[in-house]
């Protein structure tokens, strides 16, 4: 749980950062800074749990859209200690049948 914590963080970091530079960030460049991640970090060795954290950074970024566009008070998203659970399981897979 450490490791999608650690993947969310960054992710958002990426986001927070090109928020403050006026530039905005597409789910396909998040996506894509998966690859570099992996990279980096020898322990992210299953992408499909990447890609469902940097889904869930996503919805979360889209719900406070919502939320503002309804009038909402919304502050930004916060780091992330650990991640408590990934909404939807994770499936990998098979080769064979």
């Amino acid at each position: 749980m450490q490791i999608e914590a650690k993947v969310y963080n960054a992710l958002l970091d990426a986001v927070s950062n090109a928020r403050k530079e006026s530039r905005k960030m597409t789910p396909r460049e998040t996506q894509a800074m998966l690859k570099d991640l992996k990279i980096e970090g020898k322990e992210l060795v299953h992408s499909k749990a990447l890609q469902m954290v940097n889904n869930q950074l996503w919805y979360n970024v889209n719900a406070l859209h919502k939320l503002k566009k309804k009038g909402r008070r919304v502050r930004k998203l916060r780091y992330k200690k650990a991640m408590k659970v990934i909404l939807q399981p994770v499936r990998f897979q098979s080769s064979g049948r």
